[in-house]
């Protein structure tokens, strides 16, 4: 059985996602966690339930999704997993950091450059205990997006590719519209209707609710 608690954090509010088995092992998304109070927050949080954090794994890296990373590394020993594509972004997260400097309650520094445990590719598989995951590559908003697909659990966690009535953006480095909507089109809309999207920012959706409503989508 597979709870799924979401945090947001920072000042772009990304849903970080626990992903918690029935033995008490998690695995964290995207650690949005930034600066020092938000780091003791989020050990409070798995000392309080008794969790164990077992992994780290990272839809994209795109600053605001990986600014809880180094902690993670440093104090659990995990280091990320995740495609490649995205590597550029150990260089362009320090710059579009300092963007929003008046945002980030004094923090003034963030440490981008961490070692990553594992690149999976199209295909592959990852496991919490003996719940699966499927990554499917879905580029567009950066080169290195992935999702994660839980058949058994109708879930998907999909990064800043697909928003609830809404898609990602693609005017950043690496991003493509033509590309995301290709993405979003042969590798999300054709997962079941009832599957939860589960995105990096906002609420909760479906796909059968995207693939009907989103106005993005509706003339695919």
């Amino acid at each position: 059985m597979l709870k799924i608690e979401v945090l947001q954090f920072n000042f772009v509010r990304v849903n970080t996602y626990i992903l918690i088995a029935s033995s008490g092992n998690c695995v964290v998304v995207d650690p949005g966690c930034l600066g020092l109070e938000e780091e003791a927050y989020m050990k409070r949080y798995f000392d309080e339930r008794g969790l164990t954090p077992v992994g780290v794994w990272l839809t994209h890296q795109h600053f605001d999704h990986v600014f809880g990373v180094s902690f993670f590394v440093r104090e659990y020993g995990l280091q990320p997993v995740c495609m490649r594509g995205d590597e550029a972004w150990a260089e362009y997260n320090s710059v579009e950091f300092k963007k929003f400097a008046m945002y980030t309650n004094g923090v003034s520094d963030v440490c981008f450059s961490y070692p990553i445990g594992r690149y999976v590719e199209e295909g592959d598989e990852l496991l919490l205990d003996d719940i699966r995951f499927r990554i499917l590559h879905v580029p567009g908003h950066s080169q290195g997006s992935m999702a994660l697909y839980c058949q058994e659990e109708k879930v998907c966690l999909v990064g800043d590719v697909l928003f609830q009535m809404s898609v990602g953006r693609s005017d950043l480095p690496g991003g493509d519209e033509r590309v995301l909507i290709e993405s979003i089109k042969t590798k999300l809309l054709v997962l079941p209707d009832d599957t939860r999207v589960l995105p990096g920012h906002g609420g909760m959706t479906t796909i059968e609710i995207e693939r009907r409503a989103n106005p993005y989508l509706m003339y695919l």
